[in-house]
């Protein structure tokens, strides 16, 4: 968890982030478990090891992260999640994300991003493309 941290420490204060930052539960557990050198594979969807989570969030913080952060002052009353963790995909424009921000109502949910990211669109949570947590999102998905 310290080395996802430490990559939203490049953007955001380090107070705010140990104040907001926690991994929910499974996602906790499948980081832990995921050797390094993993990468399911299957058809379309690709689930990230360690190194890809990394990568893909080094990009995703670089690309929106500033731009949620001024969301977030420009609007008080957004509630929406200003951590969100890519940890898969699938085709070639869907990122799977999970919200890490444990002060936001959104905390635990993964979403398919089509092209979007959820961080910079507060109304993305609402989309038919979620699920409430990291086990109901495995549960819901045809891995066979």
């Amino acid at each position: 968890m310290r080395i996802i941290k430490n990559e939203f420490a490049k953007y955001i204060s380090a107070d705010f982030i140990d104040n907001r930052f926690a991994l929910p539960p499974g996602f906790a557990e499948y980081i832990q478990i995921m050797p390094a050198t993993y990468l399911y594979n299957k058809g379309w969807i690709k689930f990230f090891d360690a190194k890809n989570i990394l990568e893909c969030s080094d990009y995703y913080l670089s690309s929106y992260v500033e731009d949620t952060m001024v969301f977030l002052e420009e609007d008080n009353d957004f509630k929406g999640g200003i951590f969100w963790v890519p940890f898969g995909e699938w085709s070639d424009k869907h990122t799977y994300y999970i919200c890490c921000d444990k002060a936001s109502p959104d905390f635990g949910m993964v979403v398919d991003a089509h092209d979007n990211n959820p961080g910079c669109n507060k109304d993305f949570v609402n989309s038919d493309y979620n699920w409430n947590s990291f086990m109901t999102f495995i549960e819901a998905r045809d891995f066979g």
